[in-house]
């Protein structure tokens, strides 16, 4: 939640402080958290990711600020193109890597 801020700081937001925050507990990334996670690790911008799959720039960004959902297809495309593994991608599960152990 945000509130406006005190008069004399024209235009300024602040958080309040509404949840309890609890040490260490882990916020959930939903997909568009993930994507833009993705988009940003590869060094692609917007642009880019448009072209490469053959949409506007304005539906990338639907994507990645609204919470729309891509196909499957359009996900496993971003997941080429960004490197990043699929099924973390569209599920938020990160993937098991020969030898280690879950803790």
């Amino acid at each position: 939640m945000w509130e406006t801020a005190a008069s004399g700081v024209s235009g300024r937001a602040r958080p309040i402080e509404t949840e309890d925050r609890t040490p260490g507990v882990v916020p959930e990334f939903d997909i568009t958290d993930r994507m833009r996670k993705a988009l940003r690790h590869s060094g692609l911008t917007v642009i880019d990711m448009a072209g490469y799959l053959g949409v506007t720039r304005v539906t990338v960004a639907r994507w990645l600020n609204h919470g729309r959902t891509p196909s499957t297809q359009t996900l496993r495309l971003w997941s080429m193109r960004t490197g990043v593994d699929y099924d973390w991608l569209a599920t938020g599960v990160a993937p098991v890597i020969d030898g280690e152990e879950d803790v």
